[in-house]
């Protein structure tokens, strides 16, 4: 009886330490980030999908149906001359009847860095979007377009299905092209040891469905 009890006490240790190495890298996780020398946390931003993590920055990719208007964070840190900036950034993407292709390493339309005043001492909420990046995109050829979905979906060849759908595509509203914020930024600058730090937080926003 005891024996049996150690065996089932010893299996259930054995595949909760398994079960450790198993998770996968993109592990929804609460928004408490940490950066060198700061901690920022999130009041309702909850499902965050860490991408890639560096001393200076941490790139989180969002999921669908969360929204980063708005949102109201808290900054704990102990530097001085905290200031906190943030900069969006718009894609174009190729529509295919709920499916998408997105264009993000290609034209942007970024706004400047725009300072956050606190609130209330250590809060600070973001931005809603500037309505000029919703009306406004960089200027390209059909050629160019092509060329770049090409580069996409090198394995289809010249005739992809990306290709065909935009074949009649010149301008970013020209459908079914269309844009919108793909990328949001905040910024953090301080002071320590008498020296300026800047670290990054980079939320990558999903395109569509």
């Amino acid at each position: 009886m005891i024996k049996n009890i150690f065996y089932s006490i010893l299996t259930f240790s054995i595949l909760i330490f398994l079960a450790s190495f198993t998770v996968d890298n993109d592990i929804k996780i609460y928004p408490n980030i940490k950066l060198e020398g700061i901690s920022i946390h999130f009041d309702s931003l909850k499902l965050l999908i860490l991408k890639e993590s560096y001393k200076d920055s941490s790139i989180f990719d969002i999921d669908l149906g969360e929204d980063v208007e708005k949102q109201t964070f808290e900054i704990i840190a102990e530097q001085t001359n905290l200031k906190v900036y943030q900069k969006f950034e718009t894609s174009l993407a190729i529509s295919n009847e709920g499916g998408h292709l997105d264009l993000l390493n290609w034209k942007h339309q970024q706004s400047n860095w725009i300072e956050l005043k606190p609130k209330n001492g250590i809060k600070y909420e973001t931005l809603k979007f500037p309505k000029n990046l919703e009306t406004q995109f960089p200027t390209f050829t059909n050629q160019e377009l092509i060329k770049e979905i090409q580069r996409l979906s090198s394995d289809e060849g010249v005739n992809c299905t990306y290709c065909l759908l935009a074949k009649n595509v010149k301008k970013a509203n020209d459908y079914p092209a269309y844009f919108g914020v793909s990328k949001v930024e905040l910024k953090f600058e301080y002071q320590q040891a008498n020296k300026l730090q800047t670290k990054y937080i980079i939320f990558y926003l999903p395109m569509g469905c």
